[in-house]
């Protein structure tokens, strides 16, 4: 059993005795409160979730363990027993039940999390994107509109400021996967006739697309012709975009993310950049990643 099943099974096993044990008898939503109580904050969907989809990402569920068993340490003298792989009672003579409260009269520092760190002036320059994503293990993302800004860096910028990094990626194994929306689905006109209302130019976007959709795709066979042992490969997909992603390891507990998301009226090179981290932010992180999966669960490889 990996670590994940492991930490969804103990989740579980603590529900279950928080619901059944005579001294508790607590519904889901009442060990949601008192997770909240000790500063292990989680909504009802998503501990719903974790019980009964087994969905969560290993952070964020060794947090809800953690927090379920100061609960169940506290009120029902319990703790979970390795060896049995179950909660056992810790038969200690002096044990008196500390009830949770709103007032959290028990503190458990398990649900710190390190501030977002925000770039506010837009788009960040070459090199810091670089170093954000060099140290990739498995997989590297970029999702955006056009990916003319990632084309540019192929086709019109010196080979070892950009197209080097990624070759010396692939030839570690890391995976690159880009997405661009659709030119050929209908709907992208009306995107970005929207966006021309403030913006002239994209007026223009959709006839540049084809162009930067066929450069991509050559940039991409050329790196195939190398055989190397990672794969680059492109995707179009069919939904209105909301922002911009570049993500590393996204499947891995180092996964970490650029997300930024597109402003009406303001140039997509504009949009503040927030960078987010599965281990420092898991709740917000989860977020943003299961929204990215869906945008691109129908994309289609070119």
């Amino acid at each position: 059993m990996n670590k994940k099943k492991q930490l969804i099974e103990i989740i579980k096993q603590a529900t279950a005795l928080l619901q059944e044990h005579s001294n508790t008898t607590y519904n889901q939503q009442d060990i949601v409160d008192r997770l909240e109580w000790i500063n292990c904050k989680v909504s009802f969907p998503f501990f719903n979730r974790v019980i009964r989809h087994d969905k969560g990402s290993l952070p964020y569920l060794k947090k809800i363990r953690d927090g379920l068993e100061i609960i169940i340490s506290s009120e029902l003298g319990y703790h979970y027993d390795t060896d049995s792989k179950a909660f056992v009672f810790s038969n200690e003579p002096d044990f008196e039940p500390r009830r949770i409260t709103p007032a959290g009269e028990i503190s458990a520092d398990i649900t710190q999390t390190i501030p977002v760190k925000v770039y506010p002036d837009g788009r960040l320059s070459l090199a810091e994107k670089v170093n954000f994503f060099m140290n990739a293990k498995k997989e590297v993302i970029f999702f955006g509109v056009r990916l003319k800004q990632l084309a540019t860096y192929f086709t019109g910028i010196k080979e070892k400021d950009f197209k080097e990094h990624i070759y010396t990626l692939l030839a570690r194994g890391v995976h690159i996967k880009c997405y661009m929306l659709d030119p050929l689905w209908e709907q992208s006109s009306t995107y970005f006739e929207d966006r021309s209302i403030e913006l002239d130019r994209e007026k223009r976007s959709l006839q540049e697309m084809e162009y930067i959709l066929e450069d991509l795709k050559s940039v991409i066979e050329q790196s195939r012709q190398q055989e190397l042992a990672g794969k680059f490969s492109l995707f179009t997909y069919r939904h209105f975009p909301q922002g911009y992603y570049l993500i590393v390891d996204g499947e891995t507990e180092q996964a970490t993310m650029h997300f930024a998301p597109y402003l009406f009226g303001l140039s997509r090179s504009q949009s503040p950049v927030q960078e987010i981290s599965l281990r420092e932010q898991p709740l917000l992180f989860d977020k943003y990643w299961e929204s990215f999966k869906k945008l691109v669960s129908k994309a289609v490889s070119q």
